[in-house]
């Protein structure tokens, strides 16, 4: 109900530009929601130009009430829709993917989490992928990052409506073009060299896209990394492996691509868990990088090397006048002590 004037003219333009990047063998349904769910057919429709154009006249003319925000319900409808598809084998090699576009913030998050989560992990429905796009500051951004990493897909937040219809591109280049699907690391464990305390982010991995860089980030506590990672997906139906060497780069700044990786992740966690542990293991490698947290806070000033050097010296002369101070203060307390003595 309060995505009304330009945050819904906004999405308007976002939903025709989703729309007009399906193909004519795609199929699609739209659900709008408030306080109460909003859908015009029942089942998944033909991606033709009639089709899209009945969508779109539909959902510029009934615009948002001004209700509350009901998100469990238009996920429920989009997971047995799609579950519902999948069992008829409607699919075949593509991938079935929910966009949520939302400005608001709802109690049940968690269960909604929960309920993704639980679509995501059955193999019949395991092809799921789950996008996320937050609009405004009043969305709970942690919520739509965990349900977008349950559901092995991307998260996109924009504060102002005006980048809404570029972030939506952005998200679209992101997942158009997938190459490997099901992605997992194997590390090579010739001669039990498998480094301990080994962790992985993201996990779930996502998807590999055309244009797309995976980026993969990791640490672990002692031992020898292997010479060769293994990385396993599917390319359509077809089961692949790809071998890769690993190299020492002491020029690439791993350790802080990790950290704030790291940081975005288990910010995400700790909403969803509430553990304790997890956020003194945010606090740590805050401390420890330098990169900010929703649990420290980082001061930053802007400076030149002339103003280095002319903020130093004046560094130098208040140390040199404090110390003269100090130094008169203890030659007069030794003549008001030589006094009284006399």
């Amino acid at each position: 109900g309060s995505m009304t004037g330009m945050p819904f003219e906004k999405a308007i333009k976002a939903l025709k530009l989703a729309l007009n990047s399906l193909s004519v063998h795609d199929e699609f349904n739209v659900m709008m929601f408030d306080h109460d769910m909003h859908i015009l057919d029942d089942g998944l429709l033909l991606a033709t130009n009639e089709n899209i154009e009945k969508v779109l006249n539909w959902v510029t003319d009934n615009p948002p009430e001004r209700g509350a925000t009901n998100i469990l319900e238009p996920v429920k409808f989009a997971l047995e829709t799609l579950k519902t598809s999948q069992n008829n084998k409607l699919f075949g090699a593509n991938i079935p993917q929910i966009l949520l576009l939302t400005d608001g913030a709802v109690e049940n998050e968690k269960e909604i989490c929960e309920l993704v989560k639980n679509h995501c992990n059955d193999k019949k429905t395991s092809t799921t992928r789950f996008l996320t796009i937050g609009l405004g500051k009043y969305c709970n951004w942690y919520f739509l990052k965990v349900l977008a990493e349950i559901g092995r897909g991307y998260n996109i937040n924009c504060i102002y409506p005006e980048e809404l219809v570029s972030n939506m591109a952005k998200l679209l280049r992101k997942t158009s073009l997938p190459y490997m699907t099901n992605v997992t690391l194997e590390l090579d464990s010739t001669g039990g060299n498998i480094p301990q305390g080994l962790e992985v982010y993201p996990h779930p991995l996502p998807d590999l896209f055309y244009g797309e860089p995976l980026v993969i980030s990791g640490s672990y506590i002692n031992g020898n990394f292997p010479a060769t990672i293994q990385v396993k997906g599917y390319v359509g139906s077809k089961q692949v492996t790809c071998e890769a060497q690993s190299v020492l780069d002491v020029n690439l700044p791993v350790k802080t691509i990790f950290a704030k990786q790291q940081i975005d992740v288990l910010q995400a966690r700790v909403w969803l868990e509430e553990n304790k542990q997890i956020e003194k293991k945010i606090i740590n490698i805050s401390m420890e990088s330098s990169l900010p947290s929703r649990f420290t806070q980082q001061v930053t000033f802007e400076s030149n090397e002339k103003d280095f050097h002319t903020s130093r010296k004046k560094q130098r002369a208040r140390a040199r006048s404090n110390k003269k101070v100090h130094d008169e203060d203890a030659e007069r307390a030794k003549d008001i002590a030589a006094e009284t003595a006399a």
